[in-house]
């Protein structure tokens, strides 16, 4: 049973479709934010590399992500292939319990960046500028009536959770993340 479990935790059995559904977020972000099109745009053709250093849960390494910056400024997909990343973005992995509350609190995992100075610089602006209007792209999907009301219940619900994340740092106290 165990092998089984690890047999579809194996990352070339859910991961394409995780990278396709990143692109697609990142890309709402992107276009969300004409001004950070701007600032791929002049990098397209160059290849960004994203990698974890750790692990969120014991065992669950993720792999290396690929995109390349399209002439817009987008990004797309890209296969792990021969031509070397212009961008190598690497994000400090916590475990998960002691990630949660940072999550909760709106803290993002540290990212070192190396590669092209200009291409750097502009991914470290998009790291500290990009911001997901939750909010706004629920009210889209359902509604002004319904929006306001599935977002309060959304931050209850995260509400939630930091209370859960808290109690489970006291009864854990190896997950203090400090």
């Amino acid at each position: 049973m165990f092998q089984a479990l690890q047999d579809a935790l194996a990352p070339d059995r859910w991961w394409t479709p995780v990278h396709e559904r990143l692109t697609l977020l990142i890309n709402h972000l992107l276009f969300g934010e004409p001004a950070a099109l701007e600032r791929l745009r002049p990098h397209g053709g160059r290849v960004v590399e994203c990698r974890a250093d750790g692990e969120a849960l014991p065992g669950l390494r993720l792999p290396v992500t690929r995109w390349r910056i399209t002439p817009a400024g987008a990004l797309e997909a890209e296969l792990p292939g021969d031509q070397p990343a212009d961008l190598r973005l690497t994000v400090r992995l916590l475990p998960l319990p002691q990630a949660l509350p940072q999550m909760l609190a709106g803290r993002r995992p540290p990212v070192d960046i190396e590669g092209d100075a200009q291409l750097a610089a502009d991914a470290a602006w998009l790291i500290d500028t990009l911001r997901w209007d939750v909010e706004a792209d629920v009210e889209r999907l359902v509604g002004p009536l319904l929006g306001p009301r599935l977002s309060d219940a959304g931050r209850a619900l995260a509400a939630g959770l930091h209370a859960f994340a808290a109690r489970l740092q006291a009864v854990w106290p190896g997950a203090a993340g400090r």
